[in-house]
């Protein structure tokens, strides 16, 4: 009796279009990330500026902040109903609370005395927000943004690999049912690439925003 083939071994080169998928976990990447960092900085500057926003919005975000946010994915399917939705929802809110997180962190740990000299010569307070709060908060930020893509990452792998039937994740898990150890380390490969490349341009910001360090 022949051991039936699985639809692997009988098309071993079809797994190199599966990883050209990656391009879909890429686009939501780009998305996710993008809309959560732009939540961030916006929320993490009005919570830094304004006391009222303060009292209600640093509890909030310090109470979202440790809980696995993979664990959020079944609620957000719940809600969302589309699977697409669902993936790019989870990560931009795990890119969402590290930057805000940063951001108040960055303007907090701005010296005193620096605002206090600018008040003193008249500055208005956009000008202090803009010329001395900002560019002293922004090595903070910057780590903020560094830690926010790699959680990023993280959860869109492993919502792919929970709720999608396409992308790098689901490629993965796929690979690691079938025991297939050259799709599961081209795979591997792919996400290392992606990690690199983004850890390299987000380098090569920190060197441009960070140039009078």
């Amino acid at each position: 009796f022949f051991k039936q083939k699985t639809a692997y071994e009988i098309r071993p080169r079809d797994w190199s279009s599966d990883v050209c998928s990656s391009d879909l976990s890429l686009a939501r990447l780009a998305v996710g990330w993008s809309i959560g960092a732009v939540a961030g900085l916006v929320i993490g500057l009005v919570i830094g500026l304004w006391s009222v926003a303060r009292a209600v919005g640093l509890p909030a975000v310090s109470a979202l902040y440790p809980i696995p946010h993979i664990a959020l994915l079944p609620l957000l399917l719940h809600w969302l109903a589309i699977t697409d939705l669902a993936i790019i929802a989870t990560v931009a809110l795990g890119a969402f609370l590290p930057i805000a997180s940063a951001v108040y962190d960055g303007m907090d740990a701005v010296p005193r005395n620096l605002i206090r000299m600018g008040q003193s010569f008249g500055l208005p307070r956009r000008a202090i927000l803009w010329n001395i709060v900002l560019p002293g908060a922004r090595p903070t930020i910057l780590t903020g943004i560094r830690n926010s893509t790699a959680i990023a990452l993280i959860l869109l792998v492993g919502a792919e690999m929970v709720s999608s039937d396409r992308g790098i994740g689901w490629f993965v898990l796929s690979a690691g049912r079938a025991q297939t150890a050259d799709r599961l380390l081209a795979g591997l490969v792919v996400l290392a690439i992606l990690g690199m490349a983004i850890g390299f341009l987000l380098s090569m910001l920190e060197r441009w925003l960070l140039r009078w360090r």
